[in-house]
């Protein structure tokens, strides 16, 4: 085996992107990798650009799980809160709910992606459309 790359962990090396040796490991991978520490520096665990990756991935994952959550309007029928997801596939339903009023359809019941049931009338429509649109953008400013 060659030693192509090695990265510094926590708690020992990663070889070749895929190979943990931990610390205080003896044998003949341990040889290979004193050989190659000798003339070489191994690389950070993470680069810069790999931390700042992982903050965004987290900040967005972050990020659909609120939007998941979503807001408070109004209640449920057994008395708790009801919560209105304001997710991207949210938004797309709210365009066809809208163009379902347009064409004359007068009450419909939306569903949201976190599982809440909305009974909503053509004339509640624009009052409530004009809260989605608040609180979703509210995850873009």
């Amino acid at each position: 085996m060659e030693i192509e790359s090695v990265k510094k962990q926590r708690d020992g090396y990663l070889i070749n992107g895929s190979t943990h040796i931990p610390d205080g490991y003896t044998g003949w991978m341990s040889d290979l990798l004193d050989e190659w520490l000798k003339n070489n520096t191994p690389e950070q665990e993470f680069t810069a650009e790999e931390l700042q990756k992982q903050a965004e991935q987290e900040a967005e994952n972050t990020r659909n799980e609120e939007m998941l959550i979503g807001f408070v309007y109004g209640t449920n029928s057994d008395g708790t809160d009801r919560r209105i997801s304001v997710t991207k596939d949210d938004g797309d339903g709210m365009v066809q709910v809208k163009a379902s009023f347009e064409l004359g359809l007068t009450s419909t019941v939306i569903h949201f992606a976190n599982g809440s049931k909305l009974p909503m009338t053509a004339e509640e429509f624009p009052k409530f459309a004009l809260q989605f649109v608040t609180e979703r953008g509210k995850f873009f400013s």
